[in-house]
């Protein structure tokens, strides 16, 4: 039997720069912080994906300032502190909107016109050298970096490649080392097809903790989770798209700037469940309400044996059960959104959608069309 050596000073007195750990005697690992509640968190990288003019920027901008003036997003409370707004697209629109949203003048939100190369470590070191220096003015260090957008941070690089992107995402690492105070986003388009999945590698989908989409629902939008390392995936937040009129200075003519503002509970679920049952045909929404009240037992039904019974029925049709499975988690947080059922990862519950002014729910074993907001009340409001 040979006796292990210990090798002083690592590999050819090198010292090692990979220190290893028992797994019973680890570190203390550092307490996750929360940038946006159950959201997006200190040392994340996320990403905000849709196609062209759906409002993503809008959004970012949003947030960014929310952050910098410690008011809530959307609804949700966030971690207040300096925000860093890079505008690599559209510098001058981002600047107008920034300050057609902001409520304090002195809020401490920074905007960068300029183009860095997140490939490129040279530049990554410039941004963080300059980010330290917000640090020494606010003597508070930036909780948000935002990217806007992605692609215009990556000149001369492939998109399609996982090479060039694992690059990208390498440099969107490095900076989260550099500036550990901050959660990272970047803003990037959605892909051709309708799809609605971000554009490129899936080297890029693969590096992030956090990727939301905008979606579309009727008059208004909202941010949907769809992957998600550390939180739970059926989350939505809702906006809508309005002008806004401001001066930047007393003396200055009036602009106007287009905003994403938040939309009323309720007014969206009214919304939603009109679009839902407000027609003469039934919907796949209708369809699937109907499915789960057949199955449930004790108003519960199991997810996977919901999700195929919905492919026998033709509820769902793709080429892919990856395609399938994903139309059938739209459909469960529509008629979440709706008030209608519970979800998670194994269990899809059935009339839990009280309000306060119907605290025990949806009637037991009654029509789907007769809960929450109903299907007479539903069609009146569609009209």
């Amino acid at each position: 039997m040979v006796d292990l050596v210990p090798i002083k000073g690592g590999l050819n007195g090198r010292r090692p720069t990979i220190e290893l750990h028992r797994l019973d005697a680890l570190p203390e690992r550092p307490h996750r912080e929360e940038v946006i509640h159950k959201l997006l968190a200190v040392g994340e990288i996320g990403a905000i994906v849709a196609p062209a003019g759906q409002g993503k920027s809008a959004v970012a901008q949003l947030l960014a300032t929310c952050i910098a003036e410690g008011r809530p997003f959307l609804g949700r409370e966030v971690m207040r502190g300096p925000s860093i707004y890079v505008a690599a697209e559209r510098g001058n629109g981002s600047v107008r909107r920034l300050l057609a949203i902001r409520r304090k003048s002195k809020a401490p939100l920074y905007i960068a016109t300029a183009r860095p190369n997140l490939a490129s470590p040279a530049d990554v070191d410039d941004l963080a050298a300059n980010i330290s220096q917000v640090c020494e003015s606010e003597r508070s260090c930036p909780v948000l970096i935002v990217f806007d957008t992605l692609a215009r941070c990556m000149p001369g690089l492939d998109e399609n490649s996982a090479r060039d992107m694992g690059l990208v995402i390498e440099g969107l690492t490095r900076l989260s080392e550099l500036v550990p105070s901050a959660a990272i986003l970047f803003v990037h388009h959605a892909g051709k097809g309708g799809s609605g999945d971000m554009r490129g590698s899936t080297a890029l989908i693969g590096g992030i903790d956090l990727e939301v989409r905008v979606e579309s629902r009727g008059k208004s939008k909202r941010l949907s989770v769809t992957k998600a390392n550390d939180v739970s995936e059926d989350q939505y937040l809702s906006f809508q798209l309005k002008p806004i009129e401001f001066q930047e200075h007393p003396n200055a003519e009036v602009e106007t700037a287009i905003s994403a503002v938040e939309v009323d509970p309720d007014d969206e679920q009214e919304q939603l469940q009109a679009e839902l049952f407000g027609h003469g045909q039934p919907s796949r929404s209708e369809g699937l309400i109907g499915l789960i009240d057949d199955m449930a037992s004790e108003g519960v039904v199991d997810r996977q044996a919901c999700l195929a019974a919905a492919r026998n029925r033709k509820l769902i049709e793709g080429k892919t059960p990856a395609s399938t499975a994903e139309q059938f988690r739209k459909l469960l947080i529509e008629l979440k959104t709706a008030g209608l059922i519970e979800f998670d990862n194994r269990t899809i519950s059935l009339g839990l959608g009280a309000t306060p002014n119907r605290p025990n729910g949806p009637p037991k074993g009654g029509p789907y069309w007769g809960w929450g907001l109903g299907m007479a009340d539903a069609q009146q409001k569609a009209q």
